[in-house]
C-alpha cells in the first residue's frame, strides 16, 4: 500500500515538473521510473487483450504505431539529412511513444477506483494553484499589474492553459455525470466543483494568452450547455442558481481577459494582408520582428501575432501541396522548408502543430495522427467500462480541447504533446480496468 501511495504521488508531481524549467533530468528520471513500473502491464494487455475494452485500445495504438512507421518513411526517403531526421523522430516521438504506454500500464495497474485520474486532476489543479500564487511574489520582486507576459511556474505564460484546459475538460465530464446521477469518477462534490473552475479560469485569465482563453472559453460554452440539459428535468434551484452563477463569472472572467488583449482590435484588417503572402513578404523576417511590418488599409500597422500566424498557415498549406510527402522528421521542417524555398526563414515555427506536423511528415502523417486522435475519440464512445462515470466524456473532451488547440499553437512538441499523451493513456488504461472490475 505505501508503494502504491509512492506511485500516485509521483504521477502529480510529474504533471507539475512539467511546467517548471531546468528539471527535464528530474522529469524524465520520474517517468522513467513509472515507465519501468507501467510499461510491462501495458505491453501484456495490449498483447493478450482479456476484455473488450482492451481490445479495443489497441486500435488508437494501432493508428499510433502506423503514424510512427510512416515517420520512418519520411525519414529515409524525403529527408536530405537521414540522421538528423531520425535524431528529431527520437527527440520529438520517443518520449510521447512510452508516456502514453505508460499512462494505459499505471492505471492498469494502479488505478483502481478511479484514483491514477484523480490524482492526475489533482498535479493539474495544482499547477493552476501555483500560477496564482506566485503572482504576488512576483509583485512583491518588482513586477508590474497588469502584466502581458507572467509565466507563473513556468517559463511561458501558456503553459498553464494547456494543463487548464485538460483540467476542465475532466471537471465538466465529472459534473454532467454526477448531474445525471451518476457518480463521477473525481470523488469532489458541488462545492469543490465550483472552486476548481473557478482557479482554473483565474489561472487562464491571468495567463493572458489568447488562444488559451478561446479555448476555454469555448469547452465553458460546451460544458454548461451539457450540464443544462443534463439538469432540466430533475435539478434543484440551487443547482440552477449554481451552474447560472459559474456562467456569469465565466462570462465576466473570460471577456475582461480578452477585453485586456489589446490584439484583436486590427485583427480583420490585417486578415488580407497576412493572406497575401506573395505581396507582403515580411513575414519572412519572422515573429519576432516587430518593425518591419506592413500596412492594413487603414495605414496602421498590421498586428504581429496574427499577421504571422496567418501568413504561417497559408504557407503551410503550400509546403503540404508542393511536398505531399514531407520534408524530413523534425520540429523545425516548416522553418528549413521555407528557407529552402525563399533562402530566408526567420520564424521559428508555424505556430500552428498540424501546419508544422504537415510540412514534417507531409499529408499522410498529418492525416494519421489526426486517425490516431480520431481512434481515442472513438474509443471513448465504444467502450463499456465505467459506465455513469463519465470518463468516457472526460476522454473525448480532452482529445477535443487539444486538437483545437494544436490548431492554434505548436503544441506537437516537447511536455505539451507529452502531458496530453500522458491523461489520455490514464483515462483510456482507467475505462478499460473498470470493464475488468465489472464497472459497466
Amino acid at each position: 500500500m505505501n508503494f502504491r501511495a509512492l506511485v500516485l504521488g509521483l504521477v502529480p508531481t510529474v504533471v507539475i515538473l512539467w511546467q517548471v524549467p531546468h528539471t527535464i533530468v528530474l522529469r524524465m528520471g520520474l517517468l522513467v521510473v513509472l515507465g519501468l513500473l507501467s510499461w510491462p502491464r501495458a505491453v501484456a494487455s495490449l498483447a493478450h487483450p482479456a476484455f473488450p475494452d482492451e481490445r479495443r485500445a489497441r486500435e488508437p495504438f494501432g493508428v499510433f504505431a502506423m503514424f510512427i512507421a510512416w515517420c520512418l518513411v519520411v525519414s529515409f526517403t524525403m529527408s536530405p539529412d537521414l540522421r538528423a531526421s531520425l535524431s528529431e523522430l527520437r527527440a520529438q516521438w520517443l518520449a510521447p511513444t512510452l508516456i502514453l504506454l505508460a499512462g494505459y500500464g499505471l492505471a492498469l495497474r494502479y488505478g483502481a477506483g478511479n484514483v491514477i485520474v484523480r490524482v492526475a486532476f489533482l498535479g493539474a489543479v495544482l499547477h493552476a494553484f501555483m500560477h496564482l500564487v506566485s503572482f504576488p511574489v512576483f509583485i512583491a520582486y518588482g513586477g508590474s499589474f497588469p502584466y502581458p507576459d507572467f509565466p507563473g511556474i513556468s517559463n511561458h505564460r501558456a503553459n498553464v492553459t494547456y494543463t487548464s484546459a485538460i483540467a476542465l475538460s475532466m471537471l465538466v465530464a465529472d459534473a454532467f455525470a454526477r448531474a445525471g446521477g451518476g457518480r463521477g469518477f473525481l470523488g469532489i462534490d458541488g462545492r469543490w466543483t465550483v472552486a476548481a473552475f473557478v482557479l482554473l479560469l483565474a489561472s487562464s485569465v491571468l495567463a493572458t494568452t489568447r488562444n488559451g482563453l478561446i479555448i476555454f472559453g469555448l469547452l465553458t460554452a460546451v460544458g454548461f450547455v451539457l450540464l443544462a440539459m443534463r439538469m432540466r428535468a430533475s435539478a434543484s434551484r440551487a443547482a440552477w442558481a449554481t451552474l447560472l452563477a459559474c456562467a456569469v463569472i465565466a462570462l465576466a472572467g473570460t471577456f475582461a481577459g480578452l477585453r485586456a488583449e489589446p490584439r484583436w482590435s486590427s485583427f480583420m484588417e490585417t486578415l488580407p494582408v497576412a493572406w497575401d503572402t506573395a505581396g507582403h513578404r515580411e513575414w519572412l523576417w519572422g515573429e519576432h520582428n516587430l518593425s518591419h511590418l506592413p500596412k492594413t488599409a487603414s495605414g496602421a500597422p498590421v498586428e504581429p501575432s496574427a499577421y504571422y500566424r496567418i501568413a504561417y498557415l497559408r504557407e503551410g498549406g503550400h509546403l503540404m501541396l508542393e511536398n505531399p510527402l514531407g520534408n524530413g522528421v523534425g520540429r523545425d521542417a516548416f522553418r528549413y522548408a521555407i528557407q529552402a524555398k525563399y533562402g530566408m526563414a526567420g520564424m521559428s515555427h508555424s505556430h500552428s502543430g498540424f501546419v508544422d506536423l504537415g510540412a514534417s511528415v507531409g499529408i499522410p502523417g498529418l492525416v494519421l495522427f489526426v486517425a490516431f486522435l480520431g481512434a481515442l475519440a472513438l474509443y471513448a464512445m465504444r467502450a463499456t467500462g465505467c459506465a455513469g462515470s463519465g470518463l468516457h466524456l472526460a476522454l473525448a473532451l480532452v482529445v477535443a480541447t487539444y486538437a483545437a488547440r494544436t490548431a492554434l499553437d505548436s503544441t506537437l512538441r516537447d511536455h505539451v504533446v507529452q502531458q496530453f499523451m500522458l491523461f489520455a493513456g490514464l483515462i483510456m488504461g482507467t475505462i478499460a480496468l473498470g470493464e475488468r472490475r465489472g464497472e459497466a
